[in-house]
């Protein structure tokens, strides 16, 4: 079984309200004390590992500016590999 340590700052972390009914109350909560859930607009070191295990490809810093340029780098990488095109340099 792989473990992996939960990573605070990934750009996959939502505020603790995200998505609640009632936004009053969150819908989740961290263990430790003095941390809030936020959404992060930066890859974590975490994050980037993640995506050069997952694709190959290791993103530069130009591409750290926010989670859209995150998301429609990897959803056009996925597009590539969809569609037969192999020889893509980013």
């Amino acid at each position: 079984m792989d473990l992996y340590f939960y990573d605070y700052f990934s750009v996959m972390h939502y505020t603790g309200y995200h998505h609640a009914i009632n936004t009053s109350i969150p819908v989740i909560t961290a263990k430790c004390d003095g941390f809030n859930f936020d959404q992060n607009n930066k890859l974590s070191p975490l994050d980037i590992n993640k995506i050069n295990q997952n694709t190959g490809f290791t993103p530069t810093i130009s591409v750290l500016d926010s989670a859209e340029q995150m998301m429609n780098l990897l959803l056009y990488k996925l597009t590539i590999y969809a569609i037969g095109i192999i020889d893509v340099h980013f």
